[in-house]
């Protein structure tokens, strides 16, 4: 990653630095969330596949330290708790990601959930 911080601070260094972000699950993207168990540092997880309003990511250090593991979400019946938003990179998912900082979403509101933690 060309930006740095902590998990959390992902997102908005991402967007000062150029990149498209949003609040839709795109694969390929970076799903930015506050951190259940580490308050104040975030987690990060990959996007690896979307299928209607549902989508997969795999993520580490979730079930134990160094691990990979995988989860599902659906927008609408299992929102991301504490999602911050999705960083997207400059590949082919029919987006225009010439326009430095652009957000793909116009509402958020379907995918952010309160966070329960």
């Amino acid at each position: 990653m060309p930006w740095s911080g902590n998990a959390i601070e992902w997102y908005d260094n991402a967007q000062a630095m150029g990149y498209a972000v949003g609040y839709e699950p795109v694969p390929g993207a970076i799903l930015v969330r506050h951190s259940a168990t580490w308050s104040g540092y975030g987690h990060v997880a990959y996007v690896e596949w979307v299928d209607g309003t549902t989508f997969g990511v795999s993520e580490m250090n979730v079930v134990g330290f160094g691990e990979v593991s995988w989860r599902t979400y659906d927008v609408e019946s299992d929102p991301v708790p504490g999602l911050i938003g999705f960083i997207y990179w400059p590949y082919d998912s029919g987006y225009d990601m010439s326009i430095p900082g652009e957000t793909l979403v116009g509402s958020p509101s379907g995918l952010r959930g309160d966070y329960p933690y």
